[in-house]
């Protein structure tokens, strides 16, 4: 993607939408390399969807270092802080690490009890064998 802009903070942006109209479109691959400048210079929405690709693409080990680095200074918002350990959840499941799944899960449910579906649900897929089911 070639830079519009000088200003750093326009150019994120920029990266940032361009890599989510990708991920949304199914071009893995092309999103995560428009995402990972903007993620790497400490653009938050460039690397939570970058740790999403990561999910698509079954890399549970990208996703998890993905969304440690936005725990490092967790959100304030209770539901994207909710959020965030239940796509960790996600990620340690594609490990098949269930303990720290579900670890995150009941961190996800206490912090954000709206949570409580989306942990279910995904601690029924786990019980069941299946792969964690990740939505855009």
């Amino acid at each position: 993607m070639a830079d519009i802009t000088p200003d750093p903070e326009v150019r994120h942006r920029q990266r940032y939408l361009a890599g989510v109209d990708l991920l949304v479109s199914g071009r893995i691959p092309e999103a995560m390399e428009t995402l990972r400048p903007a993620a790497e210079e400490g653009h938050p929405g460039a690397r939570l969807a970058l740790g999403k690709a990561c999910l698509e693409q079954r890399d549970g080990q990208g996703a998890i270092g993905q969304f440690r680095v936005l725990l490092e200074d967790p959100p304030t918002d209770p539901g994207m802080l909710g959020y965030l350990h239940l796509l960790v959840a996600s990620a340690e499941a594609l490990l098949d690490r269930e303990e720290a799944a579900e670890s995150h899960l009941e961190t996800a449910r206490n912090v954000d009890p709206r949570m409580e579906h989306a942990a279910r649900d995904l601690r029924r897929r786990l019980r069941k064998g299946r792969p964690p089911l990740i939505r855009f």
